[in-house]
């Protein structure tokens, strides 16, 4: 029995030894793999701060023409403003109420200034007042206070975009409507304000979903991972690039504030293709779809652009205009039922036609300053 006893208490001894051994093991292995993601998360986070806090687009080069100042005792030309306003996508009416909007008389001009950078910043949605008699300026008013002189936004002549073929048109936050910053929070991230970057919550509804349909019907990645995505990463479906795009995207999430992070969505997310050019951002796509400043867009306009997102070659409206629509619809009712619409601008919206421009091409200024854009 005794020695029954010490063979047992041996084999006690050993096994007992084996799990340290196998503990240590796996501890040893643990700090490894932990001082590798830890070195790997520093890399990823030079490459992070790199592009976002320095040259983060190769933006177009934007040419103007000239910027028309004007102050008491200055010549003006009413006929000639009109025009320019016009060729600049404003919209004449009996009264300006929205930004892009003017009014015109025999000795008045008023002029709801969309916002623009003179140089000294974005300016804010301005109302611009003109009044003149036999052509000369007698008094300015901006927002009905009178000032020492205003200036008008210079024509866009022409874009000319960079070699990697993406053109946009950069958009401060606070130049963003507030109706397309809910809506598309709605549609593509309702808890951005709420998660740290990556939402596992998102990620097993979208899996429960896809799960029930049998097939890929909704994603689970927040805004910041679509930002990575489009920002940093290539659109490979591969494990490694799922595990990069989480980890920079909680990265993001602490180094920089949502709305840093919503802005940079705003001017990067793709949203078409004009011929070999891509249309980045909504800054651009309000143009390149409906001819409109940002600040002009109509419920539905803002629907229509959410709802590209998911799809710009399927949901192109030249081509397929009934399933953009209905893909707008969807989007408008979304805003119904969470009440960023009422009832009556809903049936408004959905009995609107898509009003997308006739044609797909951008009609450019340069064609009148042939010689002006070859110098520059």
């Amino acid at each position: 029995m005794g020695a029954k006893q010490q063979t047992s208490e041996d084999n006690k001894k050993k096994s007992l030894s084996k799990r340290k051994r196998a503990l240590v093991l796996f501890a040893k292995l643990a700090i490894i793999v932990l001082t590798l993601l830890a070195f790997y998360t520093l890399y990823l986070d030079t490459k992070v701060v790199a592009k976002f806090e320095g040259q983060r687009w190769q933006v177009p080069v934007q040419v103007f023409g000239k910027v028309d100042r004007f102050k008491v005792g200055d010549h003006i030309n009413f006929i000639h403003i009109r025009e320019s306003l016009l060729l600049n996508g404003y919209k004449r009416v009996n009264s300006p109420t929205e930004s892009g909007e003017f009014a015109a008389s025999k000795n008045r001009l008023i002029i709801y200034r969309r916002p623009f950078d003179f140089g000294n910043g974005v300016t804010t949605t301005d109302v611009i007042t003109i009044d003149a008699k036999n052509n000369v300026v007698t008094q300015v008013y901006l927002d009905d206070q009178p000032v020492n002189e205003v200036a008008l936004e210079p024509i866009l002549l022409d874009r000319i975009v960079p070699e990697n073929k993406e053109d946009r048109v950069l958009v401060p936050l606070q130049s963003v409507p507030e109706m397309l910053l809910d809506t598309l929070l709605l549609v593509e991230d309702r808890n951005f304000y709420f998660h740290s970057g990556v939402s596992p919550m998102g990620i097993l509804r979208a899996a429960y979903s896809n799960i029930l349909a049998g097939r890929t019907v909704q994603g689970g990645s927040t805004l910041t991972q679509q930002l990575v995505k489009n920002m940093y990463l290539t659109r490979d479906k591969t494990l490694t690039r799922k595990i990069n795009e989480a980890i920079m995207a909680l990265l993001l999430e602490y180094r920089y504030s949502k709305d840093q992070l919503l802005e940079a969505y705003i001017n990067e997310v793709y949203l078409g293709q004009h011929y070999a050019n891509g249309i980045y951002g909504f800054g651009l796509a309000a143009e390149f779809y409906f001819g409109k400043n940002i600040a002009q867009l109509s419920y539905g306009q803002m629907a229509t652009l959410i709802g590209v997102i998911k799809g710009p070659s399927y949901y192109d409206p030249w081509r397929h205009e009934t399933r953009t629509r209905q893909r707008r619809d969807l989007v408008l009712r979304l805003m119904l039922e969470h009440e960023l619409l009422t009832k009556a601008e809903f049936v408004e919206a959905v009995n609107l036609p898509l009003s997308i421009r006739k044609q797909r091409r951008l009609i450019k200024n340069n064609l009148k300053f042939p010689a002006y854009l070859q110098l520059v």
